[in-house]
């Protein structure tokens, strides 16, 4: 480490593989990632290092620096392209910024930088932090062009071990690998990190599988849940302009989140299977309770694949015949206000992790949708694995019954949501301990 950690001198902290504040959930992880590290080192100075670096706000204190992911994929509304000069010389800017690492760790001077540019920038990030941390969340599986996705994140995770620095990981999803070269590059990288924390057992598992050995792999749930956010001022203003504007006639309403998994995951081929599972399950929850569906957007960028505004509104047209029974809330709402929305309905049927999050910490019974194994590994976590179906086998068939289960069974549920929630979140406090423990260990030691 470069300087001390102790509460005289601040470290400069770097955060990487943080991904755009227009996802809600990764918002949110970065937010509580930021309130947990300033309120563990007071007067910390910080540096994100960000996939899409537009979407954060300008007001913030924060210093942001464009990602090894922007280098080679820059982030847009319906850009999805690489830029294929960047991944033809690969191995020679590989080769660059080891050079400028190798510098930095041996003589204390990154030699080798542009005069100026995104590229400057950041790898000044990496020579000047005092600790570099990797932001929770689930980037760390197969995905994309030659697992560039993956390649990429790994890159930013290492490259301040590579400099010297004490790297730390935030808790993280492992998986799913469709290769085994793919696992024992992640078992590499992470003898890299000082703290390796994962935020489910199916995780543990994996590494255990790949026979890591490393003195610290924690278990530690995700941070979202330690979100403290709520704007109910908007749920009076969204009720207002519809059938639940009577609270005293108010219907049971079913909160709803789609996700536009077959644009960002080339091997899923159901999505119009998966929207044609749950229109019918909100029809069928509709016309059985006379009751209402919101449907809400999570997450709205930064690319046109990421919205899921896309899904909700083909899910709408299905539903056109039930007329203000369904309501499709298309604005870009802040996750202060999602969860106020989620917190406001009577069950939940989420399809994006997070949003099952915020509507659990806000007491609501969830069916949960799994894209990937993470919400089973959550939901698992709550001793709540009953409720959750993968997106592959969704069908009205599957969905109804389940669902009129869960409404069934809501206030049970519900008791079991809340006790869940308050155990995980103690553990979620302990995240940014081990950190701020093994930073001073390292310091004395």
């Amino acid at each position: 480490m470069n300087r001390s950690t102790s509460d005289a001198q601040p470290p400069r902290i770097l955060i990487t593989n943080v991904h755009s504040v227009r996802n809600a959930g990764d918002h949110v992880l970065l937010q509580v990632a930021l309130e947990q590290l300033y309120a563990r080192f007071p007067g910390a100075q910080i540096t994100l290092a960000m996939n899409d670096p537009a979407s954060y706000p300008s007001e913030r204190p924060e210093r942001v620096v464009r990602s090894f992911t922007q280098w080679v994929k820059p982030s847009g509304s319906g850009g999805r392209g690489w830029r294929i000069g960047w991944i033809v010389l690969a191995p020679i800017w590989l080769l660059w910024i080891a050079a400028v690492a190798v510098g930095q760790r041996w003589w204390g001077k990154a030699f080798g930088l542009p005069r100026a540019g995104a590229q400057r920038d950041l790898l000044r990030a990496y020579a000047e932090a005092d600790v570099v941390v990797s932001c929770a969340g689930n980037f760390l599986y197969s995905s994309g062009l030659l697992r560039l996705p993956l390649l990429l994140h790994l890159l930013a995770l290492v490259y301040g071990a590579w400099m010297g620095k004490p790297v730390y990981m935030l808790p993280q999803t492992l998986g799913p690998f469709r290769s085994g070269w793919e696992i024992r590059l992640l078992k590499w990288a992470l003898q890299q990190v000082r703290v390796v924390m994962v935020r489910d057992q199916l995780s543990m598992q994996l590494l255990q599988r790949a026979g890591l050995a490393h003195p610290n792999v924690v278990v530690a749930p995700d941070i979202a849940f330690l979100y403290r956010g709520h704007e109910p001022s908007f749920v009076d203003r969204l009720w207002q302009r519809s059938i639940l504007a009577d609270p005293q006639n108010r219907p049971p309403v079913l909160g709803v989140t789609l996700i536009n998994w077959q644009a960002q995951h080339d091997l899923f081929a159901g999505q119009a299977a998966y929207e044609l599972g749950v229109a019918a399950a909100i029809r069928d929850f509709v016309t059985r309770y006379d009751g209402v569906a919101v449907l809400f957007a999570q997450v709205l960028g930064p690319n046109l694949a990421d919205d899921d505004r896309v899904p909700a509104r083909r899910v709408a047209a299905q539903l056109a015949d039930l007329g203000e029974r369904v309501i499709q809330v298309d604005e870009e709402l802040s996750p202060a206000q999602l969860k106020a929305g989620y917190g406001a309905v009577d069950i939940f049927l989420g399809s994006r992790l997070h949003a099952n999050i915020f509507a659990l910490c806000e007491g609501r019974p969830v069916l949960a949708i799994a894209y990937q194994y993470k919400t089973h590994g959550i939901m698992q976590m709550l001793g709540l694995g009953e409720w959750v179906i993968d997106i592959e086998a969704v069908t009205g068939e599957r969905l109804c019954p389940m669902l009129d289960a869960l409404w069934a069974q809501r206030v049970d549920v519900a008791e079991a949501v809340r006790a869940g929630v308050d155990a995980v979140q103690a553990d979620a406090r302990r995240a940014v301990e081990h950190i701020q423990r093994d930073a001073r260990d390292g310091q004395h030691g």
